[in-house]
């Protein structure tokens, strides 16, 4: 059954943010999402993900605060001799802060 906003949302969510606000108030969808998410977000909001899509919805354990998915390491390989001279070195390093962005948190080097 599709999932509906109430009558009294002018703005329904839309996107991601439906499908969790969904998964936090609906027991039976959340289950659905962590077994199958393309049935259960097809099932619920009529949307079909291309079928090439990897998609894993995950439950944040009740003794963590905060889980974080890390990116793709970015690994290019060693630095090619030329360049590798080129770079500088033994001076200064690289601060990597946490700013707060609209959606989220994102890495940022300064």
């Amino acid at each position: 059954m599709p999932f509906r906003p109430s009558d009294g949302d002018l703005d329904p969510p839309s996107g991601l943010a439906a499908v969790t606000i969904r998964a936090a108030c609906d027991r039976e969808f959340r289950s659905s999402l962590l077994m199958d998410p393309h049935l259960a977000i097809r099932e619920s909001f009529g949307i079909v993900l291309p079928p090439t899509l990897r998609l894993r919805f995950v439950e944040k354990p009740g003794d963590v605060d905060l889980l974080v998915v890390l990116p793709d390491l970015l690994d290019q390989g060693p630095l090619p001799l030329g360049e590798l001279e080129r770079v500088p070195g033994g001076a200064g390093s690289i601060h990597c802060c946490i700013q707060q962005w609209s959606d989220g948190v994102v890495p940022v080097q300064s």
